[in-house]
């Protein structure tokens, strides 16, 4: 099994037996559903992705995701340090429905930049709780000369998607996201 799949899981489980804890005291059965703006911390990890609609062979039940907007976003896993330096920079474009999660050891203010980019990107930055901090829209390609965004709050992911997500989706800051991680390692990865 890969590193990178490890330590996500460990933080999903930990997530699900505090909801199960928290259940089992009230006497109901434990959920996990597409949470509020006020939804507690306990909603914000699935680890099942049985509900992972199947619309083509690069999409399945073991894809990573992000509920985020209203919508799944299908996410490339960026969470070691090459990964995450690479990005997306040097394709010429991004699949619909399909993004790059960053995923960080520890919370922090992390900038990103369009260098070597190909198009346009909304970038979104999200904190250890799922909460929405800090959003970019329309991030442009550059060159030599690059504008660095960097949040005012820390975050723990930072999840990029096509220019127009945002807007299409309505997201804002404070919004939550819920991950959907894999329980086990994708034999193409």
């Amino acid at each position: 099994m890969r590193l990178r799949y490890i330590w996500p899981a460990v933080i999903a489980a930990v997530f699900l037996i505090a909801l199960t804890a928290s259940s089992i005291g009230r006497n109901q059965s434990p959920s996990i559903s597409q949470p509020s703006s006020t939804s507690s911390l306990n909603q914000v990890f699935e680890t099942s992705s049985s509900d992972a609609v199947r619309t083509d062979s690069h999409q399945t039940d073991r894809t990573p995701s992000v509920i985020i907007g209203g919508r799944r976003v299908y996410v490339e896993i960026a969470d070691e340090p090459v990964e995450r330096g690479r990005g997306l920079s040097g394709r010429d474009m991004l699949a619909e429905g399909w993004g790059m999660l960053f995923i960080f050891e520890r919370p922090g203010r992390y900038a990103f930049w369009m260098y070597q980019m190909r198009f346009p990107l909304d970038i979104i930055w999200i904190d250890m709780s799922g909460e929405v901090v800090y959003i970019v829209e329309d991030a442009q390609p550059c060159g030599n000369v690059c504008i660095s965004y960097e949040p005012p709050k820390e975050s723990m992911y930072v999840l990029e998607v096509a220019a127009g997500f945002v807007r299409e989706t309505g997201l804002k800051v404070g919004d939550l996201a819920v991950f959907s991680l894999p329980s086990q390692p994708s034999p193409t990865r």
